[in-house]
């Protein structure tokens, strides 16, 4: 049995002590008044898990073995405080949270069971902004507003415990981007609405650890979008957003806005430096075109098993 209303944030954490400075006050001065907040550190270099513990006590800190990218925060899912959640919030740790967003996403998934995941109102999502911009924001703020949508940025995702028992939890194929897009699109494959709130989230964008590491980056970013594509979408989608990509990446004509994070991480450098990143995420992808389809038959008998529980329960 879940208890009805309690939450389990939880935070994804890289050698981010300074972001988390920022983040973990926002966090426990939620006005949600039953919530759990876990810290999953993959295997950070610094000294952030012994500063975790010594300045956060009441948050529990994970170590993942290895850096998992953001399927390490599945490893909340089997932790004893986690098991009478009825929902969870993944969160990146380059955040600032309005005080509100817990009780006003939990509101909004209590009044609509449709609803299965919800995203927020991220500032700086796409381009940086002055963190003032969060506290004029929250002034302005309202009434909590949902509005659906197809996918959302998964820097903070709040969703039903019920899509991860019907679902899994993050492929950790990914490591990272496309993670999120993946495990919307099943959800929303499965019969669950998606909506974004207009609580504010400041993001922190472009200055988090793989910005850093632009090739790296760049690499994953096109090797994801195929791999994404094909196994939710098939072989022709997947294609299609393959030659996309590499026309981005590679074809001067093409034109992108260079002060958005993502749009620089798919054409980082030149068009023939790009021209290799590309032609070495199609090859990661034809190596592993066999066990992709595999994943994809998966993920298909997954949603059709979920979608008759679902319609089975609307039938009690």
């Amino acid at each position: 049995m879940t208890t009805p209303g309690k939450i389990v944030v939880t935070i994804l954490n890289f050698n981010g002590k300074k972001h988390l400075e920022r983040l973990l006050p926002s966090v426990l001065g939620q006005t949600h008044p039953h919530f759990e907040t876990v810290v999953v550190d993959n295997c950070s270099t610094d000294d952030d898990v012994a500063w975790l513990r010594s300045q956060f006590p009441t948050v529990k800190v994970i170590v993942a073995p290895a850096n998992e990218g953001y399927s390490a925060l599945n490893r909340v899912f089997t932790l004893p405080e986690a098991q009478d959640a009825a929902c969870f919030l993944f969160l990146t740790n380059d955040l600032i949270l309005d005080r509100r967003v817990l009780e006003h996403g939990q509101k909004v998934l209590s009044e609509d069971e449709t609803i299965g995941l919800l995203g927020f109102d991220m500032l700086g999502a796409m381009k940086w902004v002055d963190p003032a911009e969060l506290t004029a924001a929250s002034a302005r703020l309202g009434e909590p507003v949902a509005k659906e949508t197809k996918l959302f940025g998964g820097a903070a995702m709040m969703f039903r415990r019920e899509i991860y028992d019907l679902l899994g939890g993050i492929d950790p194929v990914y490591f990272c981007y496309c993670d999120e897009d993946d495990f919307q699109t099943r959800a929303r494959a499965a019969g669950f609405r998606i909506a974004v709130l207009n609580t504010p989230i400041w993001h922190n964008a472009g200055n988090n650890t793989l910005a850093t590491s632009s090739r790296w980056s760049a690499f994953l970013q096109c090797r994801n979008d195929i791999r994404f594509r094909l196994v939710n979408f098939g072989l022709l989608r997947a294609a299609a957003g393959a030659i996309k990509g590499a026309l981005i990446a590679c074809a001067p004509f093409v034109k992108i806005d260079r002060s958005s994070p993502y749009e620089v991480r798919r054409r980082p450098f030149s068009p023939v430096r790009n021209a290799g990143i590309v032609l070495e995420a199609w090859w990661w992808n034809a190596v592993h075109f066999c066990e992709t389809l595999r994943t994809r038959g998966e993920v298909r008998r997954r949603i059709r098993q979920a979608r008759a529980r679902r319609e089975e329960g609307k039938a009690l």
